[in-house]
């Protein structure tokens, strides 16, 4: 079997293409007309760059204008708000300071009154010591003149008994003058004893004052400090 295949019908001839029209000769008219167009599209695409330069141009500027007055309003801001904490620092310095002074001349005034209070208790306790030593000095001249006057009448009643024994028996007047000598040497030891009793305590008086002395000057120094 067998089939017949058709790929593309029949055609006629195709025509030709028409010839090109023949160019006329330009004329100094035509030409001049020419670069005149061509002139003013020039200039007018140079107006219209010239316009898109001066829009750009304008776009910058304004935008720069906007950045500077931005950073102008920032830096006065930042400025006004640096002027605000730098008087807030000034104010809290100045605040510390006064506090810190008035802390100080309250120290000073409490000081001066513990000088005072300290200086006024030495003074009574060097007085009280000072009269206390006085009313000793006293009460010992007061005894030493009982001691005296003791031993006047002590040697006066043995002159008296002397002069009583004139008369008896030399063996008896020597036991009485051995008995007067013992009696004067127990009263001269017995006087000696109180004299050292008083020296005694004169010493212990004088160390209980200079302790108390001492004792002061300490807690008048631990005041002050």
């Amino acid at each position: 079997m067998a089939y017949d295949l058709i790929l593309k019908p029949a055609q006629a001839e195709s025509p030709r293409p028409p010839s090109p029209p023949k160019e006329r000769p330009l004329s100094q008219e035509i030409i001049e007309k020419k670069l005149k167009e061509a002139e003013e599209r020039r200039l007018s695409m140079e107006a219209s760059k010239l316009e898109s330069v001066k829009k750009t141009t304008a776009r910058r500027e304004e935008a720069v204008q906007k950045v500077q007055e931005l950073n102008e309003s920032f830096a006065k801001e930042a400025e006004q708000k640096l002027s605000q904490k730098f008087d807030a620092v000034q104010e809290k310095k100045n605040a510390q300071i006064q506090a810190l002074q008035d802390r100080l001349r309250d120290h000073a005034k409490r000081v001066e009154e513990v000088r005072q209070a300290s200086e006024k208790y030495r003074q009574m306790l060097r007085e009280k010591i000072e009269k206390k030593m006085e009313t000793m000095q006293e009460n010992r001249e007061n005894q030493m003149k009982s001691i005296l006057e003791r031993l006047e009448e002590h040697e006066k009643h043995i002159q008296e008994v002397l002069e009583t024994s004139a008369g008896f028996s030399k063996r008896t007047e020597e036991k009485i003058i051995n008995k007067m000598e013992t009696t004067l040497k127990n009263r001269e030891s017995q006087l000696q004893s109180l004299m050292e009793r008083l020296q005694d305590h004169e010493r212990h008086v004088e160390e209980v004052r200079s302790k108390k002395l001492d004792r002061s000057t300490s807690q008048e120094e631990a005041a002050q400090q």
